[in-house]
């Protein structure tokens, strides 16, 4: 993490500028995050800009997804901490590529879009995912079993299609995909989707659970929750998540990561409530999510307070912003002490560290996220 401004504010608080932290990794885009920042690209593909350090409690981070995402779920809090005891008793390395369990956190997430993003979450009704598998291909006895599923038994049905090694079977589905994106209708782009990750994972057992999971495309501003349980994919587009601190993912395939299905299986929720999708209102919006803990509010072309009750996390994503310490509550025409300016890209670290008549304003003229701590 670069740190490129810090204003100490004696005993008062603190204020931090974050330039973030750049992750390579094959999914990400070579131009989407550079630009987004406007400056110049990498020539690596940058998949991930991470805004985190040690006082902060959560982790805030910007996607750029090209290539889609693997499959993959995330444990709960129980069996986080079961997993890395498990993985810390038998000597493996955090740093292992082996590991599946890199602490003992649970990994809820909230994804806002930034531009239009494509998203695989949780599983399709049964008639439904019955109705799209037969319509993308997918082989006449997985579709058997969807027909006479119940809800409780999707993680023997994703475990028994992941076990499978019939290749034939997978490139004839993979063949009537291909087909199936020359139609104009709504199971076109989960084909389309399909027969890219094939160029990229073929004979990968994971491509057959595609058509059984929702399919949505959020539009900038519209978020969902990712609760642990859920397997879920992101497909492309740029995005920005917001999470407690943990690592942990299960992967099904569909990646050159380690893959983990029988793990994976094991912790499949199907009880989970589909995720609703989220659509801002007003300047001011608060966004509900899986960590009750964690407030996200996305602002528009607004001016106010931050009321402090733990550490904050200001981030510009379109236009300017500003923190300001103002020695009085009103907004305007009121000298500052001190001020940092914000571009897309930028984020202020904003640390409470005792009590003052001073107060903390951001002024949006755009479009940014305040994330903070709920007490």
């Amino acid at each position: 993490m670069e740190y490129v401004q810090h204003l100490n504010l004696d005993r008062y608080g603190r204020m931090q500028r974050l330039n973030g932290n750049i992750r390579h990794y094959h999914w990400g885009s070579l131009t989407a995050l550079s630009a987004f920042r406007g400056v110049e690209p990498s020539g690596l593909p940058e998949a991930e800009l991470w805004y985190d350090t040690p006082k902060l409690p959560f982790l805030v981070k910007l996607l750029a997804v090209e290539s889609p995402l693997s499959l993959q779920a995330h444990p709960n809090a129980v069996e986080a901490r079961e997993g890395f005891l498990i993985e810390e008793a038998s000597g493996v390395s955090l740093e292992d590529t082996e590991r599946s369990f890199r602490d003992d956190r649970a990994k809820p997430e909230l994804v806002c879009a930034m531009t239009p993003f494509h998203v695989l979450c949780g599983f399709r009704e049964t008639d439904e995912a019955f109705e799209v598998g037969t319509k993308m291909g997918l082989p006449e006895q997985i579709c058997k079993e969807v027909a006479s599923l119940r809800s409780s038994d999707w993680p023997e049905l994703i475990g028994d299609v992941l076990s499978s090694s019939n290749a034939d079977l997978i490139r004839e589905f993979v063949k009537k995909c291909t087909v199936a994106t020359m139609n104009n209708n709504q199971w076109s782009k989960v084909a389309k989707f399909v027969v890219k990750l094939a160029d990229l994972y073929p004979d990968d057992p994971a491509l057959l659970v595609i058509p059984l999971l929702r399919y949505c495309c959020l539009q900038p501003g519209e978020a969902i929750w990712i609760l642990p349980g859920v397997l879920h994919s992101y497909l492309s587009g740029m995005a920005i998540e917001f999470m407690p601190p943990g690592d942990n993912v299960l992967r099904a395939g569909l990646t050159s990561k380690k893959v983990n299905y029988q793990g994976l299986v094991s912790i499949i929720d199907a009880t989970v409530v589909p995720p609703v999708i989220q659509s801002p209102v007003g300047s001011v919006h608060n966004y509900e999510g899986p960590d009750s803990s964690i407030s996200v509010r996305r602002l528009i072309d607004t001016e106010l307070r931050v009321r402090q009750t733990g550490p904050q996390l200001l981030i510009c994503v379109g236009g300017s912003a500003s923190v300001l310490r103002k020695k009085d509550s009103m907004l305007t025409n009121i000298p500052t002490t001190d001020q940092i300016d914000l571009i897309p890209g930028d984020a202020v670290e904003i640390m409470e560290e005792g009590r003052s008549v001073d107060r903390i304003f951001v002024r949006v003229a755009g479009e940014a996220y305040l994330v903070g701590i709920d007490r």
